[in-house]
């Protein structure tokens, strides 16, 4: 899998997802951090997924859109292996607060409302207001956990800011993460 950005101010190389290791990923499933490195200030994300084939993972009644309390994790494990969107963990403790503010408006051929079931989402999200983020490396935006089966397409719009606002579109296509 690739991604392709134009290279410009802010971003530095190529948004890209790992793979980290969660003990408790339920089988059959696949664990994706989408991480970024930005200079200057990092403002609004937007996110769309499509999937044709497969599903995205969230814990049935605990699952939400931003990152999880890892307090819960003892509890309901599985927990720690849902997708959601973020600035900067993996959990509501590492990850600066996050405000949804509704659906990816800019990824044009998506629902412009606030989308995030198993077969889709339409996202944007930012750091809550008066919280400024700049200057990181390996900075995680999303976590993105999906059938090893999944079929369909991820499009990402970021935005950074330097001297002047810089936005970035990446589009993909998922296929067996």
């Amino acid at each position: 899998m690739s991604l392709t950005v134009s290279a410009t101010a802010g971003i530095i190389g190529q948004p890209r997802f790992v793979q980290p290791t969660v003990a408790a990923t339920p089988a059959g499933y696949i664990v994706n951090d989408l991480l970024v490195d930005f200079d200057g200030r990092i403002f609004g994300q937007q996110l769309l997924i499509e999937l044709t084939q497969g599903s995205i993972y969230n814990t049935p009644d605990f699952g939400g859109n931003s990152p999880p309390n890892a307090a819960i994790f003892s509890l309901v494990p599985e927990l720690a292996s849902d997708s959601f969107v973020a600035m900067g963990g993996a959990d509501a403790a590492t990850s600066a607060p996050v405000l949804i503010v509704g659906g990816a408006v800019d990824l044009h051929d998506g629902p412009t409302r606030l989308v995030f079931d198993d077969e889709r989402v339409s996202i944007a999200w930012a750091a809550t207001p008066g919280l400024i983020i700049q200057d990181q490396l390996n900075f995680q935006i999303a976590r993105l956990t999906l059938s090893d089966d999944a079929i369909g397409r991820v499009a990402l719009y970021t935005s950074y800011c330097t001297a002047a606002m810089f936005p970035d579109r990446i589009a993909l296509t998922v296929r067996g993460w």
